[in-house]
């Protein structure tokens, strides 16, 4: 008896597990909640695309295609960018995303973007067995979210929370409880040639503006960031506290993380870490950024000491996210960076610059040993000017005054701001790169200015005395 009941139960079991598997197969685009759109966006069109843009409401609301391509374009490079960015993801969120993108075996995607962010899984009372939360625990991210729940720093009564949670969403996920009319519904809009149901035209390229879908919540932390001009302030300088930034170190998933990585770099697109700019703390493993700038292309660009002007106040429609100038600010922004230090530079075909009688100063800033001032003389009329820092540099004679490049791309980049007669100026905070410098290696800077994609422009490679 004990043998039938057995038997009965395991294949039972197998049955079940069977008929998943098979919706699954059937499932064209497994998203129902209101990010469908999106997602069927990319699924028709997915070799559209050249860049894309993955990450949190932050990234949505914070880089404008539009923008992107267009000044892209303007300094040499021809972008189709797609923002895929959606609000509530998070680091597993995000991974599965992009393990759905990779499973459609895109050949146009050269490049994707992704912001960094925390893993740790966000709970609410609103988001028990949303449709959101259930699409985006897809079974294979079972064990990557389990690994990356018991590494987290968290209370373990938090932790139960957080087991449940992942569980009960990823066995909804699993069976697709409640689906069966939307599947049918599919499989018969495309046996009849019709468009998937549930979609519809997603306009600007999948960029939001936080003015024109914010939420209660948001326009009352919007309302309280405008009318009490010292909060900004006190919000920074809690999050880079010390007892937060202990707080928030330790924790972060690098398995999950270096798994999707190595996939991404296996189907030939260069991924791009970005932490975006935000005036509230809780990235939960964010010491781990430098581990990963060691080997892959890291823009922090969370960091109020090294970029003050993404963090004027008139960008920024809450402490989360831009308004409509920032993200056209902080875009074009982004381009500079990433146009300086990815694939695409190093893959350009490069001419030295004839000589030119461009002069810098590179110094560090007075009473500071991390913080390094740039002045330069003598530009051309036009152009972008960069700093650009490395530990190496090769030495070439050209005219007897130039210098070859440093190392493309080189380790740090930083845009400095012109002036109508012929110089420019800016500062960097060095201390993320200085923290990880080769043994007995020098540092250098060299200024370069770009026009459609060429340089124009260069100094020599200047080697900066370290301060200990």
């Amino acid at each position: 008896m004990l043998a039938h009941r057995l038997t009965h139960t395991v294949l039972f079991v197998l049955a079940l597990l069977g008929t998943a598997a098979w919706l699954h197969d059937l499932d064209e685009v497994p998203i129902w909640s209101w990010t469908r759109p999106r997602f069927v966006q990319l699924h028709d069109d997915v070799d559209q695309w050249d860049t894309v843009f993955i990450g949190s409401s932050r990234m949505n609301f914070g880089v404008v295609p539009k923008v992107f391509d267009q000044r892209m374009a303007e300094i040499g490079f021809r972008t189709r960018s797609l923002n895929f960015a959606m609000s509530g993801l998070r680091g597993h969120d995000c991974d599965e995303c992009i393990e759905w993108l990779l499973d459609l075996r895109p050949t146009g995607i050269k490049t994707l973007v992704i912001e960094l962010n925390t893993f740790s899984q966000m709970l609410r009372g609103t988001n028990w067995l949303t449709d959101q939360d259930i699409e985006m625990h897809a079974p294979r991210q079972l064990w990557p979210r389990l690994a990356g729940l018991w590494a987290a720093k968290e209370r373990s009564e938090s932790k139960l929370q957080q087991l449940l949670f992942l569980t009960m969403h990823t066995a909804a996920n699993g069976f697709r409880l409640g689906q069966g009319v939307r599947l049918l519904d599919s499989l018969l809009a495309r046996a009849n040639g019709l468009p998937l149901p549930g979609t519809y035209p997603v306009a600007d390229c999948g960029y939001l503006a936080t003015e024109s879908i914010a939420a209660a919540d948001m326009r009352e932390q919007a309302k309280i960031f405008a009318e009490e001009p010292d909060r900004p302030k006190e919000m920074l300088a809690t999050k880079w506290s010390a007892s937060k930034v202990e707080e928030d170190s330790g924790g972060f998933p690098m398995a999950a993380f270096n798994a999707v990585d190595a996939r991404v770099r296996a189907a030939g697109i260069e991924p791009i870490y970005v932490v975006m700019p935000c005036y509230y703390g809780g990235f939960a493993g964010r010491d781990s950024i430098a581990e990963i700038a060691k080997r892959a292309t890291v823009l922090d660009l969370d960091r109020p000491e090294q970029f003050p002007d993404l963090f004027d106040r008139t960008l920024w429609y809450d402490p989360g996210h831009f308004n409509r100038l920032g993200a056209a600010v902080f875009t074009q922004d982004l381009v500079m960076r990433i146009a300086a230090t990815s694939a695409w530079r190093r893959s350009a075909v490069v001419a030295l610059p004839a000589k030119r009688q461009v002069q810098a100063q590179i110094t560090w800033l007075e009473g500071s040993d991390h913080v390094l001032q740039c002045e330069v003389q003598g530009l051309p009329a036009t152009g972008d000017v960069v700093l650009a820092l490395d530990f190496v540099t090769v030495k070439t004679d050209l005219e007897g005054s130039l210098t070859a490049w440093l190392p493309i791309p080189p380790v740090a980049i930083q845009p400095l701001q012109r002036f109508g007669d012929g110089r420019a100026r800016g500062r960097f905070t060095a201390a993320a790169v200085l923290l990880n410098r080769p043994e007995a290696a020098t540092l250098h800077a060299q200024v370069a200015v770009f026009k459609d994609g060429n340089p124009i422009a260069l100094t020599d490679a200047l080697q900066i005395e370290v301060r200990s």
